[in-house]
Order: C-alpha cells, then sequence, then structure tokens
C-alpha cells in the first residue's frame, strides 16, 4: 500500500510539473500575441491619425475662405450703413 502510494505521489508530481510547464509556454504564447496585436493597433492609430488631422485642417481653412468670401466687403459695409441712416431721416 505504501508502495502504490509513493508511485502514485511521484505520478501526480510529474503530471503537475507539465502542467506547470505547459501552462507558462501558453502564456508565453499569448503574451506574445497580445503584444503583437497593441503594436500593431499602435500603427494603425498612428498612420490614421496623421491623415485626418491634414483633412481636418484643409477642411477648416475651406470652411474659413468661404466664410471670408461670403461677408460682404467693408467698404461695401459701410455704404449700406450709410445709406440705412440716411434714407431714415
Amino acid at each position: 500500500m505504501r508502495e502504490k502510494s509513493v508511485e502514485l505521489d511521484e505520478s501526480v508530481s510529474e503530471i503537475l510539473e507539465r502542467l506547470h510547464r505547459q501552462t507558462a509556454r501558453v502564456d508565453g504564447m499569448l503574451s506574445g500575441a497580445l503584444d503583437t496585436v497593441d503594436r500593431a493597433g499602435e500603427y494603425v492609430a498612428d498612420a490614421v491619425s496623421g491623415p485626418v488631422r491634414q483633412i481636418s485642417a484643409v477642411l477648416a481653412s475651406i470652411k474659413a475662405i468661404v466664410g471670408a468670401l461670403r461677408a460682404p466687403s467693408p467698404a461695401s459695409r459701410r455704404t449700406i450703413d450709410s445709406g440705412d441712416e440716411d434714407g431714415g431721416f
């Protein structure tokens, strides 16, 4: 009985040791894969954010130009304002 108990103990210890090695191996593989995914995500974010900022700047410039072109010129504003004051008297 004692012999069988010792054999069982050795078998369980061997199984636990193998399990520990496999767990460490899987952990290393998953850590490496997640690190790769993280680096790829950072690369994509950097690659996309630069052009998006440039497009936003171009659109803001176009909006400012269109706004400036739609506004009446300062000289015509003075003429319109002068005519309103004289016409009211």
